[in-house]
C-alpha cells in the first residue's frame, strides 16, 4: 500500500507509508500494530529537562527545549513513556561502558536475526540481533538510537 491509516478505538491515529508508520510512530498503538515485535514502550520521567528511565538518562528525539515548552505552556507532560524499536537497540561492545544495564531472560534465533527478551529491574525490552553480531555473555549493557527513540505523552508523539 501506499498509504496505510491506522485506526485506535474508531479514532484514526496515523496515516502514512508503512516505512513512515515503523519508523515515527505518531501514537504508541502504531508502534505495537507495525512490526513484529512491536516496539518497545518504557515509562520515564523529565528530571532537569533530562529524560530517566530508571535512574538512566535516555537520549531521545525531543530535544530540552521541547520538553521545558511543554511543561510551561499549559501542556503537562503526563504519563511519559518512551518508544524504541528492538532493531534499533544494541548491545555495548566489549570493554564499552555506559548503558542500561540488563538481563539476558531468552534468546529466539529466527535465522538471520535473533530476538533477544532483557529485563531491567521490571522492564521486558527485546533487542534484534543480526546473525553476524555477538550476544554479550557477562554484564551486558543496552543502548537506544536516540534518533530512533521517541518521546510520548498520553500515548502521543511529543517533538
Amino acid at each position: 500500500a501506499d498509504q496505510v491509516v491506522v485506526m485506535y478505538e474508531g479514532t484514526v491515529v496515523q496515516v502514512g507509508t508503512p516505512i513512515e508508520l515503523f519508523e515515527r510512530p505518531k501514537h504508541i498503538f502504531v508502534g505495537h500494530f507495525i512490526g513484529s515485535p512491536g516496539m518497545n514502550i518504557l515509562p520515564v520521567s523529565v528530571q532537569n529537562d533530562k529524560v530517566m528511565f530508571e535512574g538512566n538518562e535516555i537520549q531521545v528525539t525531543a530535544d530540552s527545549t521541547t520538553l521545558t515548552n511543554s511543561t510551561t505552556n499549559n501542556h503537562s507532560l503526563d504519563k511519559l513513556e518512551i518508544g524504541i524499536r528492538p532493531e534499533f537497540i544494541r548491545f555495548n561492545k566489549e570493554n564499552e561502558t555506559g548503558g542500561i544495564p540488563v538481563d539476558i531472560i531468552k534468546v529466539s534465533d529466527l535465522g538471520k536475526y535473533r530476538i533477544i527478551e532483557t529485563k531491567h529491574k521490571d522492564h521486558l525490552i527485546r533487542v534484534v540481533v543480526y546473525e553476524d553480531n555477538e550476544i554479550p555473555t557477562e554484564n551486558p549493557h543496552i543502548n537506544f538510537n536516540q534518533e530512533k527513540t521517541w518521546l510520548y505523552s498520553n500515548s502521543w508523539i511529543i517533538g
